[in-house]
């Protein structure tokens, strides 16, 4: 069973529109940085700080990022939230309450943001 207090929330659904040509085959959140994709930054800051159960929300390119992250390991749980109008932040995190994702004290990570001091401190 997972349990933490606070449940993760990594927003993914962009479709990196910055970073074009780079992103016509794949979503930001996959380019790698320093060897690995950028999304595993943030998965991996998340369950070093003690947090078990992520939800990733989805959309531009979902099937591959879906692909790429599977199910979770033993340390940690996925769950996804497909957002298929990608209105803003604030429409992430609504979808995620609307599909009962969100239903105790969370945390919000930006999939490809990457913090030096990681969020364990917070």
């Amino acid at each position: 069973m997972f349990y933490t207090v606070l449940k993760g929330l990594v927003l993914a659904a962009g479709e990196g529109s910055r970073l074009r040509p780079f992103t016509f085959s794949r979503p930001k959140h996959l380019i790698p940085l320093l060897g690995k994709p950028m999304i595993r930054y943030a998965i991996d800051d998340l369950v070093s700080s003690g947090v078990r159960d992520i939800g990733v929300v989805v959309g531009y390119f979902k099937d591959l990022i879906k692909e790429f992250l599977g199910e979770g390991s033993d340390d940690y749980r996925l769950s996804y939230i497909t957002q298929e109008k990608r209105l803003s932040i604030a429409h992430a995190i609504y979808l995620s309450i609307e599909e009962g994702y969100i239903d105790r004290p969370f945390i919000v990570y930006l999939g490809d943001n990457i913090l030096s001091g990681g969020v364990k401190n917070y």
